[in-house]
């Protein structure tokens, strides 16, 4: 019986992404209530901000500072300075080393830039408004119709894809099988 209380919420979701239901409700601008009196979204947001900064940016340090490298080591080369230097010696001017300290410095200024700003109540308050700035920028974005069509189409799958995954235990020995099952279902929980 959850299940199909599951396939039928999923199904009821998926009509109104493709319908643009969702996207309306989502893209308005309209008064919130919120629980407890604070906002859960700026609570989820800030949240995911600390894991970011805290545990996830030195986490992937070493391949900020991999990608840094390569990316300095081919804008220098790419250079016109560097390129006459080859020419006067056919000697690498630029060693590995000098490019990987350079990039293990940025990417730890970075890491630590980023934490420091976070902590101070300055560096908060521009971090905060960035973000509110990023929100409504991303907000007008979406309301493009062509973006938000391929939305909709993706988070349908997406659900689409829970069902199958998560809900309905997965795809049995059949998968035929297991889609015209599934065909039938929505079917049933459609009318």
């Amino acid at each position: 019986m959850s299940e199909y209380m599951m396939v039928r919420f999923i199904n009821q979701a998926q009509s109104s992404i493709e319908q643009g239901d969702a996207a309306r409700v989502l893209l308005q601008q309209q008064p919130y209530l919120h629980v407890n009196q604070e906002n859960t979204i700026e609570q989820i947001t800030n949240r995911i901000l600390e894991l970011t900064i805290y545990k996830v940016l030195p986490k992937v340090q070493p391949g900020l500072e991999d990608l840094l490298h390569h990316n300095l080591e081919t804008t220098i080369k790419q250079s016109d300075f560097y390129q006459i230097l080859q020419t006067f010696s056919p000697v690498n001017i630029l060693p590995k080393e000098m490019t990987e300290q350079l990039a293990n410095y940025l990417a730890q200024t970075a890491v630590d830039v980023v934490a420091t700003t976070y902590e101070d109540d300055e560096g908060r308050k521009i971090i905060d408004n960035f973000s509110q700035e990023f929100n409504e920028s991303l907000r007008r974005e979406l309301q493009d119709e062509k973006t938000l069509s391929q939305l909709q189409s993706l988070l349908s799958d997406l659900l689409e894809e829970v069902k199958l995954n998560y809900i309905q235990g997965g795809l049995k020995s059949d998968p035929e099988q297991t889609l015209t099952e599934i065909d039938s279902l929505r079917e049933a929980t459609e009318s």
